[in-house]
């Protein structure tokens, strides 16, 4: 048995298997397997069976006690740890993926390295080895479920919960990438693990880049990879990938655990890649309509298509995952925002034919729309000056009209007066006392001196004054 550096004293395999004659349960190391040996309690000759994993096989000092889980990364045993007598989580890898010697050397690599990884929200490896072809894998057992396992039995998560979960994957991930640049390069609702107070670990970290380093994008290749939350640039098979691969599939997942649904679909894993590469991010709005506006910013940022557009460090992420857990929007959406609000700005001014001041300062009021004020100003001033000349106008037209409409009332006067007396000589006589026309009688002025009243019951005339 070869170790991936434990210090545990080799151990062969040990197979359990019963006598085909007595049904004894037998026992023997994996260097038996084929070889004949005789039955200790009736003697008959037994075949060692073929190596078959299950409850009582020892692989590499770890008894294997239940199964866990299997997935397209290998078999997960609940084990017991010899040396030490501890449980442990072993993960057993797939032959089809331990083929090459290149990978194996890469697989011990990064075990080793994920081993020196201590983090609250890191599921820690204790040991890699090999035992008669199987690739193992030890890491601490976590008793509880899976993020996944969670979300189909209890269906979508509140908002609040689901940011606290990813906030802390997020300080895991970051935490890894800062000693020694590990990528987990799967992340996704089955690889974070919750224990039984709802504590967010995440599993595989590691392994998952190993088993993905010469992958192609084929049927195996995205089934390892998990397309529904596979970024562009690790479908497209880029070199050089960094932290925001990871959090392009934090994202994806914080979407689904908030809808319900992965944020792309499709009838086959070239589909749905394509959709990641392609297609708009839905609006987790709209697939959750209780989700805020400051927590689908987050998921935008998240899930930029072009990495140059997420997150430039965890740091930030984590700030503005924290920002919108208190209920507040994050702090580069509040950028973008007064970002688009100063563009909007510019452009009105340069419509309006304002600008900023010679000294780079920003105008003021007046400096801005004092032209406003004035132009209404002005335009007041004319109305007064149009109210005042159509008043003197009024004013002079009557002072005009004033001695025709005076000598009008004299004749209507006169004719009361004098009624046999013919119409025109009123008109004759104050012609002959008046120099122009217009001009009233001085005769006829009498009539209307002050405090005199006029009586129709004097004799001898028609009217007479009294």
């Amino acid at each position: 048995m070869e170790s991936g550096g434990s210090g545990v004293e080799e151990t062969l395999m040990e197979l359990k298997f019963r006598c085909a004659h007595c049904a004894r349960r037998l026992e023997a190391d994996a260097g038996y397997i084929g070889v004949l040996l005789a039955c200790p309690n009736c003697g008959f000759e037994v075949t060692v069976p073929q190596a078959h994993l299950g409850p009582g096989v020892t692989l590499g000092g770890f008894r294997l006690e239940r199964r866990l889980g299997k997935g397209a990364m290998g078999e997960v045993f609940l084990a017991t740890q010899l040396s030490v007598d501890r449980q442990v989580a072993l993960k057993v890898l797939p032959g089809r993926v331990v083929a090459d010697s290149n990978y194996v050397e890469r697989f011990f690599q990064e075990i080793r390295m994920a081993a020196k990884l201590e983090h609250p929200n890191i599921v820690t490896a204790y040991d890699a080895g090999q035992d008669h072809g199987y690739y193992f894998f030890a890491m601490a057992y976590v008793e509880g479920e899976n993020l996944g396992q969670k979300l189909a039995r209890c269906g979508t998560f509140p908002e609040p919960g689901a940011l606290k979960i990813v906030a802390k994957v997020a300080a895991g991930l970051a935490y890894a990438w800062q000693h020694g640049n590990v990528l987990h390069r799967d992340i996704k609702p089955s690889n974070i693990m919750l224990n039984t107070v709802g504590e967010p670990l995440i599993m595989d970290l590691g392994i998952a880049k190993s088993m993905q380093e010469d992958s192609k994008l084929t049927s195996t290749g995205i089934a390892m990879g998990t397309p529904h939350y596979m970024s562009p640039e690790q479908a497209r098979g880029m070199a050089g990938l960094d932290f925001r691969t990871d959090m392009y599939s934090l994202g994806a997942t914080l979407f689904h655990i908030l809808s319900g649904t992965v944020p792309f679909d499709g009838h086959s894993a070239v589909e749905v890649v394509t959709k990641h590469l392609h297609d708009p991010l839905p609006s987790i709005r709209q697939r959750a309509p209780g989700t805020s506006q400051a927590c689908e910013e987050l998921l935008t940022r998240m899930m930029a298509k072009a990495p140059a557009r997420r997150y430039a460090s965890w740091e930030s992420c984590i700030a503005d995952i924290e920002a919108v857990i208190h209920g507040k929007m994050p702090k580069t959406a509040k950028a973008r925002m007064a970002q688009h609000a100063s563009e909007r700005l510019v452009v009105q001014r340069q419509v309006t034919g304002g600008g900023a001041s010679p000294n780079g300062k920003q105008p003021s009021f007046w400096q801005k729309d004092g032209w406003i004020i004035a132009a209404m100003g002005t335009l007041l001033a004319l109305i007064f000056v149009l109210l005042v000349i159509a008043v003197w106008h009024r004013h002079e037209k009557a002072h005009h009209d004033g001695p025709w409409r005076y000598e009008t009332r004299l004749r209507a006067v006169a004719s009361l007066v004098r009624p046999n007396e013919p119409s025109g000589s009123c008109a004759s006589r104050s012609s002959d006392h008046s120099g122009t026309r217009g001009t009233p009688d001085v005769r006829a002025s009498w009539f209307f001196r002050p405090g005199r009243r006029f009586s129709a019951a004097s004799s001898g005339a028609s009217g007479d004054w009294v």
